[in-house]
């Protein structure tokens, strides 16, 4: 059994597509870096990339940057 026509005469045939996967984005992985200067910084941002690079699973990091001198700092604790 055909399906009904419609009223152009076309059969109503849908055509049903595969649903496509979504790309899903890297979890996060959220790393507290304090640091004494630039350098310091960029070289931990890279030991932990390199970690993260070393799973079986792919990662966001998402470095959050504190100098030591902020820490101590009234204004920076709350």
């Amino acid at each position: 059994m055909s399906p009904p026509a419609s009223p152009s005469g076309r059969s109503k045939r849908t055509k049903r597509s595969k649903p496509r996967p979504h790309p899903t984005a890297p979890p996060p992985f959220r790393a507290l870096i304090a640091y004494a200067d630039i350098p310091a910084a960029r070289r931990a941002i890279n030991e932990i990339g390199d970690v993260l690079a070393a799973t079986r699973r792919a990662y966001e990091l998402q470095p959050m940057l504190w100098r030591f001198d902020q820490l101590g700092m009234p204004s920076w604790s709350e």
